[in-house]
């Protein structure tokens, strides 16, 4: 009997992936056709909309715990390549993960495209010498609701929890129930951003698992998570909760 090989894409599997790509263009689309109903002063519009690129860090290949001569050179390159960066009007952010799991440091990046992120993020000696890889993942942010300030030698560090919103179990329902709990969502970002607690975030774009960026002025994940379980998309099964410790200047992520 002949099997698929390993890898080989199926009929179903095709089908698969086009109707979660079809979901995932249904969800975006639903943030702006939400946005554009009458909100009853709960929340602005959405408008300004600015796609933001975060070069995720995880560690590579060549990643090894112990410290070396040679290992604090290409650190001191990789900073120096952040800094770079950040005066060439690139970076906006950056800063490295708490924990010692494999996601090392995040910077989000104004960039052209995905591709030209991943373009500026290949340069970096931490990349090239196999002590990093680089995955990017793309959001778009509403300017009205989120800005991002001059990046700054003396702004002060302090935790973040940013995370992501990704794709739940729960299929998407009729375009009235799914028009009423994207409504309650962006009132819910929206109570958050005046509260002060969110200060960056947005509906992810180009990815099939990914369905929203947060980030979050928290220093506890399990408070951060506790909130985030009670947004709208997450009680109805359309989003789950990924969370890490993150840590960045003070600042520059600007909420209100």
């Amino acid at each position: 009997m002949k099997t698929a090989c390993t890898g080989t894409p199926t009929s179903k599997n095709r089908a698969s992936s086009a109707h979660m790509k079809r979901t995932l263009a249904v969800l975006v689309v639903l943030v702006f056709a939400a946005a554009a109903l009458p909100a009853q002063g709960r929340y602005p519009a959405p408008e300004g909309m600015q796609t933001i690129h975060i070069a995720m860090l995880y560690r590579g290949p060549n990643a090894g715990k112990e410290s070396t001569p040679e290992t604090q050179k290409i650190q001191t390159a990789h900073l120096a390549h952040i800094t770079k960066l950040a005066k060439e009007g690139h970076a906006l952010i950056a800063g490295p993960m708490g924990g010692d799991g494999d996601l090392r440091g995040i910077i989000m990046l104004k960039a052209a495209s995905a591709d030209a992120a991943r373009a500026l993020e290949a340069d970096d000696p931490a990349v090239k010498a196999g002590r990093l890889r680089i995955e990017i993942v793309s959001f778009m942010t509403p300017s009205n609701w989120f800005t991002f300030g001059p990046v700054k030698d003396d702004l002060p560090m302090r935790q973040f929890v940013f995370g992501f919103l990704n794709v739940g179990p729960k299929p998407i329902g009729t375009p009235e129930a799914n028009a009423a709990i994207m409504d309650d969502h962006l009132a819910n970002l929206w109570s958050m951003r005046q509260s002060g607690v969110m200060v960056a975030g947005g509906p992810a774009v180009g990815s099939e698992t990914r369905a929203g960026v947060v980030v979050m002025v928290m220093d506890s994940l399990e408070k951060a998570k506790a909130l985030l379980e009670q947004d709208p998309t997450v009680k109805a099964g359309r989003t789950t909760v990924e969370l890490f410790p993150w840590f960045a200047a003070d600042g520059i992520m600007k909420g209100r």
